[in-house]
C-alpha cells in the first residue's frame, strides 16, 4: 500500500506496523458475486504462487521499482549525480592538460566519463528519452567545469610567464598531484554512479536483479570512462586491459543486490539507505586502494615468467 502511495504521487506519511498473526496475502471478495467454486480457484493461485516463491518475486519487483524511482527524484540522488558528473568532468580537464588537448578535447574527455556511461545505460535498458536529454543538467555541469578549467589554466600560465616558473607547478607526489587528483575525482564519480546506475536497473524493474543490477552499475560508472580512454589512446583501454576498474562497480553492486533480495519482505527505507551509503564508501575506498596498492585486474591469459630453455 505504501509502494501504491507513492506511484500515485501522494503527499502522506506512512507507518507500516506487521500484525501479529499477519504473514500471508488476504483478498476480500463478495459472497453475492463471488462463487465458492471461483474462491477456490483463487485460493489454489495464491497458494501456488506463494509455494514458487513467484508471489514474493513479484512484490519485490513492484516495491523496488517504485521505491527507487521516487528516491530517484530525491535530494541525494541528485547530489550523487551532481558529485559524480563534476568529479568525472574535473579527471577530463585533468588529462585534457596534462596531454595537451585542445579545448574541444577537453569537452570530449570529460563528458565521455560523465554522461557517456549514463547513455550507454539507458540505451540498453531501452529508457526514453536518454537521461542526458531529458535532464541537461549533466552536460551544462561539464561545459561548466571544463570552461572553470580552461580559466583557472591560463590564468596561472600568464602568471607563470610573467614569474617565470612553471605553470601549476604542483608538487609531484601525496595527494597533490595531478594523477592524485585525477584518481581521487575518478574514484568519486566511480563511486556515485555505481549507486545510480544500480537504482536505475531497480527503478525500471529489471530481472533478476542479481544480473542486471551489476550490469548497469557497471555501464554507468565505467562505461564512460571506457570510451575517454579509447578517444585518449586509440584502444588502448586500461580498464580493459589490467587496470582493476569496471570490475569494482560490478563486484559491489553484485553485493548490494544479494542483499536486497535476501532481505524479507518488509524491509524498510533506511536499509535501504545503509546499504547504499556502504556501497558508495566500498567503491570509493576499493578504488583508491586498487590504485595506491597497485592491485591489477585478473589476466585472461597467464604470462610465463623467467626464460624457457629449449632442447
Amino acid at each position: 500500500m505504501a509502494a501504491t502511495a507513492l506511484a500515485l504521487g501522494l503527499d502522506l506519511d506512512v507507518v507500516e506496523i506487521q500484525l501479529p498473526g499477519s504473514s500471508t496475502v488476504h483478498i476480500l471478495l463478495s459472497k453475492k458475486t463471488v462463487s465458492a467454486e471461483t474462491l477456490s480457484r483463487i485460493n489454489v493461485a495464491i497458494q501456488s504462487l506463494e509455494d514458487s516463491g513467484e508471489l514474493q518475486k513479484r512484490l519485490r519487483r513492484v516495491i523496488f521499482s517504485v521505491v527507487m524511482d521516487y528516491a530517484l527524484a530525491s535530494t541525494m540522488f541528485l547530489v550523487l549525480g551532481i558529485v559524480g558528473t563534476v568529479a568525472f568532468a574535473v579527471s577530463g580537464v585533468m588529462i585534457a592538460y596534462r596531454e595537451d588537448f585542445s579545448l574541444f578535447g577537453a569537452l570530449v574527455l570529460s563528458a565521455l566519463p560523465a554522461v557517456g556511461g549514463g547513455a550507454l545505460r539507458d540505451v540498453l535498458f531501452d529508457r526514453s528519452p536518454i537521461g542526458a536529454v531529458a535532464n541537461p543538467l549533466g552536460i551544462m555541469l561539464v561545459v561548466a567545469t571544463v570552461l572553470i578549467g580552461f580559466i583557472i589554466t591560463s590564468a596561472s600560465q600568464i602568471l607563470a610567464r610573467r614569474q617565470a616558473e612553471p605553470p601549476l607547478a604542483l608538487h609531484n607526489a601525496g595527494l597533490l598531484s595531478f594523477k592524485a587528483i585525477q584518481e581521487l575525482c575518478d574514484a568519486a564519480g566511480l563511486a556515485a554512479f555505481t549507486i545510480s546506475g544500480f537504482a536505475v536497473a531497480l527503478a525500471v524493474g529489471s530481472d533478476p536483479l542479481w544480473l542486471w543490477g551489476p550490469i548497469s552499475a557497471m555501464l554507468t560508472a565505467a562505461g564512460g570512462g571506457i570510451l575517454r580512454d579509447t578517444v585518449r589512446q586509440s584502444g588502448n583501454v586500461s580498464a580493459l586491459r589490467d587496470s582493476f576498474y569496471a570490475e569494482i562497480p560490478l563486484l559491489w553492486s553484485l553485493g548490494l543486490a544479494v542483499f536486497l533480495l535476501t532481505r524479507p519482505s518488509m524491509f524498510t527505507p533506511e536499509e535501504i539507505g545503509v546499504a547504499t551509503i556502504v556501497t558508495l564508501i566500498g567503491v570509493f575506498v576499493t578504488r583508491l586502494a586498487a590504485v595506491y596498492l597497485g592491485w591489477k585486474a585478473i589476466k585472461f591469459r597467464w604470462k610465463r615468467t623467467g626464460r624457457v630453455s629449449e632442447r
